[in-house]
């Protein structure tokens, strides 16, 4: 287990030691298809950083609470990761306790369950690489992380304050309800020049079913509210100049996650 603070080369060292891996265990002839190092990622902003895929994704589990794979499945990810020798999991205090096979988080966040650090070699980076210039910046981080900012710590961040006069126009703003998100966006839209374009989306039912019975899985579909369709809305309106959020993750290695803005 590699621990560390914000910006000491965790996510470099990883990297090290992965080329590492893979020189070891790879033979020539080695079918790209079937990886002998797999890197993995809680979500998809964390598995674009590193570069790999995030966690459900790789292993077919889905986002559900009580996902549980087929048969043809498990034999399928069985013959894709037949020549894995070693799993890298980068950000593994993010994963939920239900993904580890615990039924409740054990002596908090970061903590592997006690049975288990018998197995486990610790290591823990400790000179902040990022920020090694801005030594004041760096400690007020780390009692960030751990939520112990000092007075200090807070009139340093209050420095940082502004009015919304003066926020960028491109800037990336938070708002409490997707009410309020909404209506933020509607009057950032209208603010800019130019032709409307509306993308209308489009429903169709994969499976192998009677006209019939899609069509009322169709009618059903167009009365549920964006929260269960991966928090998409049924139109989309574009506007050159505007910057749009990806909420669904597409692809984690060209960076097309979940939070990316463009």
């Amino acid at each position: 287990m590699i621990q560390g603070a914000a910006g000491t080369g965790k996510s470099f060292l990883i990297n090290i030691i992965e080329q590492t891996l893979i020189r070891m265990f790879e033979k020539s002839d080695q079918d790209p298809s079937q990886p002998t190092v797999l890197k993995l990622a809680p979500t998809g902003k964390a598995a674009s950083n590193i570069k790999e895929e995030t966690l459900h994704h790789a292993l077919g589990i889905g986002l559900s609470k009580n996902a549980c794979l087929s048969g043809s499945s498990i034999t399928e990810y069985a013959v894709k990761y037949a020549n894995v020798k070693c799993v890298i999991f980068d950000e593994i205090s993010m994963v939920a306790s239900t993904r580890k096979g615990c039924s409740k988080q054990i002596s908090g966040l970061s903590q592997l369950a006690p049975q288990m650090w018998h197995l486990t070699q610790y290591y823990e980076l400790n000179e902040i690489m990022r920020q090694k210039d801005d030594k004041m910046y760096a400690e007020l981080l780390n009692c960030l992380a751990l939520g112990k900012l000092t007075d200090k710590d807070v009139e340093l961040l209050r420095t940082k304050q502004t009015i919304l006069e003066k926020v960028p126009k491109s800037a990336t703003l938070l708002y409490h309800s997707i009410h309020d998100v909404d209506l933020a966006n509607k009057i950032r839209l209208n603010s800019i020049e130019g032709p409307l374009v509306k993308s209308q989306a489009y429903d169709s039912v994969s499976e192998t079913a009677p006209n019939g019975s899609k069509q009322k899985v169709l009618d059903k579909v167009q009365k549920f509210d964006r929260t269960k369709m991966g928090n998409l809305e049924s139109v989309i309106k574009f506007k050159v100049g505007a910057k749009y959020m990806l909420t669904y993750n597409i692809d984690t290695v060209d960076g097309l996650v979940n939070g990316a803005v463009g």
